[in-house]
């Protein structure tokens, strides 16, 4: 049995395959059709790298109840989730909100009040623009954190199967009787995290592969057939992660681009198109420095957020809960 504080590399890997996906699809497909040209998909453009959000949901179900295994206390596991999140977000925005400002294209350009309702991380709830249109993912996030928050306050975490079928049963009931409603799509992505989790701390009996395809299986019932596919491919990865056969995942510049992929998914997409926007106006039309600088670009700033920012402000803030509350 794996023990749940060690850090797992594959796991990093699957993060690097995510947010790699992410940038090949903000760098080609989206900037294409946001600012209405072909020179970004001109040789090649990747339209289902969008999915890299949906594999970070898969691997947020597998972390965080892997995480509340480690928290005593439901303030606990919220403190930690603040801490996680907050402060390298509050300073992602404020770059990206600076840079569009004298930098970026007007449809990037954000009032100071904008600016101010995005330091809740919900800008939606506020019926505002986000300052950075990937921060709509955000939201979804807190919704698994705050369900699981509800079940750690009932005491119902330790009782997952139970909230796994009445779950699937409600989501099945939906798809059957109404539509296909994404946000429940959302929370079988986490749901599959945690069912993978549980296989993988040596629960492996049928229950959490039978959930595993049943979240699957529900996935027919969405218009884009495309999302059972990729559905498919990532229960794959997944299958071949817990039972062990990580090589590719431990590649080392995917799990680089694991490491540093919160702050990368925050700042990447704005500042990067803004880039590309740059280098176009001098004349670049070359698709390989189009997608290559602005990638090389914001890899470096996450990187530098991320050894001299996030990491030893989450090592300062876990120390002073620590001693605050008097956690282990």
């Amino acid at each position: 049995m794996k023990h749940p504080a060690v850090r797992i590399p594959a796991l990093d890997g699957l993060r690097g395959i995510a947010i790699l996906s992410l940038l090949l699809y903000h760098y080609t497909t989206k900037f294409g059709e946001k600012f209405n040209t072909t020179l970004s998909t001109s040789v090649w453009e990747f339209s289902c790298g969008r999915y890299g959000v949906e594999l970070f949901f898969i691997i947020s179900g597998f972390v965080i109840y892997k995480m509340i295994e480690r928290v005593h206390s439901p303030a606990e596991f919220l403190y930690r989730r603040i801490v996680r999140l907050y402060p390298t977000f509050w300073l992602c925005l404020g770059l990206t909100y600076v840079s569009m400002l004298y930098f970026g294209p007007d449809i990037y350009q954000r009032t100071a009040k904008e600016f101010y309702v995005n330091i809740s991380m919900f800008p939606s709830l506020f019926c505002t623009r986000a300052i950075d249109d990937v921060y709509w993912s955000l939201l979804v996030q807190w919704c698994f954190y705050i369900f699981i928050l509800l079940l750690l306050l009932l005491r119902l975490h330790r009782k997952m199967k139970y909230v796994a079928v009445i779950y699937l049963l409600c989501y099945a009931f939906i798809c059957y009787d109404f539509k296909f409603i994404t946000e429940w799509y959302y929370g079988s992505l986490f749901l599959l995290g945690i069912s993978f989790y549980r296989i993988w701390r040596s629960d492996r009996g049928w229950f959490w592969h039978v959930i595993i395809f049943s979240c699957l299986f529900l996935t027919l019932f969405s218009p884009n057939r495309v999302d059972f596919i990729v559905m498919a491919v990532f229960l794959i990865i997944f299958y071949l992660f817990i039972y062990g056969e990580t090589g590719v995942l431990k590649f080392p510049p995917l799990v680089f681009l694991g490491e540093i992929s919160y702050a990368l998914f925050l700042t990447h997409q704005y500042m990067g198109h803004s880039i590309q926007l740059l280098l176009m106006e001098r004349g670049l039309t070359n698709y390989f420095l189009l997608l290559l600088c602005p990638m090389l670009l914001m890899i470096l700033l996450a990187y530098l957020i991320t050894i001299c920012f996030e990491k030893p402000v989450i090592t300062y803030l876990y120390r002073l809960g620590k001693r605050l509350f008097q956690w282990n």
